[in-house]
Formats: structure tokens, sequence, C-alpha cells
């Protein structure tokens, strides 16, 4: 698969790896690409590969296409549910969470919640798992790590919204480590810097 016209993106499947570069011929005069909106527009050509690599003028992303997936299912749930403006937050080229506004529908109206996937941490997991058990064939990779990390968050998020379904919590109950305050850090963060001491 490749497309090389002019002005439009040009992509390509090499070693099970689909790549798709779209960075402007003409970097002065074009607008800074979106990594997210990147993503999204190669989607349809992450079939052809086991992975998915976008180029843009503002980095490169690169994640599994079993992790794309899985991250497409999470946006689509937190959907169902009233989440607007979901973004994929993106570090040194790998999605490392998901950022989106829901309206709750009482006072102070859209909530902002940050969600991360921890994959950093879930492959030093892996790795010490395969040297505790050297006889079980556990794949200790980075792109494993995406794989079970996303899809451990998908599991979660659905688990989460099946209560709030049947009135069980309240949206707020549910993420509240997870909602962002006016400085920018969620709930959680802000609690870890204090030690957790809550303001009498």
């Amino acid at each position: 698969v490749e497309d090389s016209e002019e002005g439009e993106p040009s992509g390509s499947v090499e070693n099970n790896t689909v790549s798709v570069d779209l960075t402007p011929d003409d970097s002065s005069i074009a607008s800074s690409a979106s990594l997210n909106v990147a993503a999204d527009t190669a989607k349809s050509m992450a079939d052809y590969g086991a992975a998915l690599e976008v180029k843009s003028n503002v980095g490169t992303l690169t994640v599994s296409n079993d992790a794309l997936k899985t991250i497409s299912e999470i946006e689509y749930e937190l959907m169902k549910h009233g989440a607007k403006a979901i973004m994929k937050n993106i570090e040194n080229g790998s999605v490392v969470g998901l950022s989106f506004v829901i309206d709750t529908g009482r006072m102070g109206g859209q909530v902002p919640v940050r969600i991360p996937a921890k994959i950093d941490e879930c492959y030093e997991v892996l790795v010490r798992q395969k040297k505790e058990n050297p006889r079980q064939q556990i794949k200790a990779t980075h792109e494993q790590a995406e794989r079970v990390a996303w899809r451990i968050l998908k599991n979660w998020v659905e688990a989460q919204m099946a209560l709030l379904d049947i009135n069980m919590v309240q949206f707020e109950e549910i993420f509240l480590p997870y909602i962002v305050i006016p400085s920018g850090q969620t709930v959680y963060e802000k609690l870890e810097e204090k030690q957790f001491l809550l303001e009498g």
C-alpha cells in the first residue's frame, strides 16, 4: 500500500509495520500537524500490518496495531457515556494516556479527565516476571507491555462504565483520581505532592 501523490500523506508497509508520513513539503507555511489527527487519519491503513508508525512535522508516533484497536475501543466506550474532546496523550512517540471532557450535568459543568497507561511500569513487571519464571514463555517487550497496559485499562473502563449504567456510582467517584484541577495536575498528583495529607 502506498500513496505518494503531491500534497497527500504517503504510506507504505514494510516488515509488518505500516508507516505513514504526514510531514508537509513546505513546513514554513504549514501549521503544526497534530499527531492525534495523524494517528486517526492513518487508522484505515493499520489493518495491513502489526504496528503503525506516523510521522508529522511535530514528531513521530509508533503504536502496535493491537494497542491502537484497544485505544479505539476505550474511546468508543467513553464516547457512549458522554465524553467529548477525546485526545491521545503522546510522549516520546508513544500513546501514554487519554484526556477527555465530560459534562456531568451538575454544578461545575464540564469535568476534564486524564487517565494514564503506564507502559514503562508494565514493561518492568513483565521483565521481572520473566526473570522469576524462566520456564514460562513470558514476552517481555515494550510492544507487549503496550498491549497489556491498554487491554487492562480497557477492561477497567468497561467495568466502571457498567457500574455507572446501573447507578451504583457517580462519574466523579469513578474518575476522581484522574480529574484535572486548575494547576494542570490530577487530583491524585496533587494529593501525592501533599503526601496525601488533607487540609482541615
